[in-house]
């Protein structure tokens, strides 16, 4: 999943104009050889519970069996995106188009439903007037990714039924 909201989250920052290359994983350290404005990404831990419910059925095209669809687990993946810059009125501008651009449902390889909600923003190295030297100015998003683990069985169905009658003789 990780790669899968990692491509979804580069897709959003280029639609919004920064380009694919400034979206990175997030470093140890920082280095003067980074881009100015980017995006740096940490995923934190994953988390799966077990809730199994039935979501679909339907009868294959041969018709000889019935294919059935079941949610086991749901999974559970936030994702800290940290934006930085060191222009502020960018960086606001930057950010709103983000959450707009970002999708809030999307499907992945297994054509389970993910979910991405943002559920906060925090802002760091907006000071006062002061006059600053190095800013760094950046606001972190922290995003949810909650998808389906299913798994699918295949039913026989009886197409054939043949009754014996049972006489009792009197």
């Amino acid at each position: 999943m990780r790669q899968q909201a990692e491509t979804w989250i580069r897709e959003a920052a280029v639609q919004c104009g920064l380009s694919a290359d400034s979206v990175m994983a997030k470093p140890e350290r920082p280095s003067l050889l980074d881009p100015k404005k980017r995006i740096e990404l940490e995923y934190l831990a994953e988390t799966f519970m077990y809730a199994p419910r039935p979501l679909a059925k339907w009868t294959l095209p041969e018709g000889t069996h019935q294919r059935m669809r079941n949610r086991v687990y749901t999974g559970r993946l936030p994702v800290r995106v940290e934006v930085i810059s060191d222009d502020e009125s960018w960086l606001d501008a930057f950010v709103n188009a983000f959450i707009v651009t970002l999708p809030s449902k999307r499907v992945d390889a297994d054509n389970n439903l993910v979910q991405i909600r943002v559920e906060k923003a925090t802002r760091e190295g907006f000071t006062g007037n002061r006059t600053e030297v190095f800013v760094r100015r950046s606001n972190s998003l922290h995003l949810t990714f909650e998808w389906m683990l299913c798994k699918e069985t295949d039913l026989p169905l009886i197409r054939k039924v043949q009754f014996t009658p049972k006489t009792k003789e009197a």
